[in-house]
């Protein structure tokens, strides 16, 4: 007897919902869908400009690699990077994220990526500065980047302890301030590299 699949689309957004089902669900296209603590988001697909700051990190993560070998496994957007955390009923998509070589395994067995990043749009500044920056403590992102062309900074996070002991050192970027990533050592980029043509 053939199961029948949940349909998730627009209208339940703030729906509840377990990992399992989000998993199994059949999605609405035109939509990205994430799970915030057993809680349905559904998102538009971001427009050109946001587009674009991801295309930069793209561009920086392919130069890095050409210019550091053996540090980056892979890179990508939501579909290739994911944070998935089943005991807290959390799928999390990153606009952008690095997985490095010799990784360990997540609670799913993905790759547990060492930088996530998310670009800030007026739809999204709370669930990028507040949601996601708890969500991706819990995961234990080493390093995660909250890339805002809005306000022309980013702030990137890095882990520091573990467990109910994590906790995020907290650094703001400027438009021309050089980038300082740990997860990416040597890393050379600013904030204005990033929304170039915004």
């Amino acid at each position: 007897m053939a199961t029948i699949k949940t349909r998730i689309g627009p209208a339940d957004h703030g729906r509840t919902m377990t990992i399992d089902e989000f998993r199994e669900a059949e999605e609405d296209e035109g939509y990205r869908y994430e799970l915030s603590r057993g809680v349905l988001e559904v998102i538009d697909i971001p427009k050109s400009p946001h587009r674009r700051v991801v295309s930069h990190l793209f561009e920086l993560a392919a130069l890095y690699s050409r210019d550091h070998p053996g540090v980056i496994d892979y890179f990508g957007g939501g579909t290739e990077v994911r944070i998935w955390k089943p005991g807290m009923d959390l799928a999390r998509h990153p606009d952008f994220g690095v997985v490095l070589l010799g990784a360990p395994l997540d609670e799913v067995n993905d790759p547990r990526p060492g930088l996530v990043a998310e670009v800030v749009s007026i739809s999204s500044k709370t669930r990028d500065y507040v949601d996601k920056r708890r969500d991706y403590l819990d995961y234990g992102v080493a390093e995660y980047w909250i890339v805002d062309p809005l306000q022309r900074q980013v702030t990137i996070l890095h882990l520091q302890g573990e467990g109910t002991d994590a906790a995020w050192d907290e650094h703001v970027f400027r438009d021309d301030e050089t980038l300082q990533s740990r997860a990416l050592p040597g890393l050379i980029t600013t904030g204005a590299d990033l929304w170039k043509g915004l």
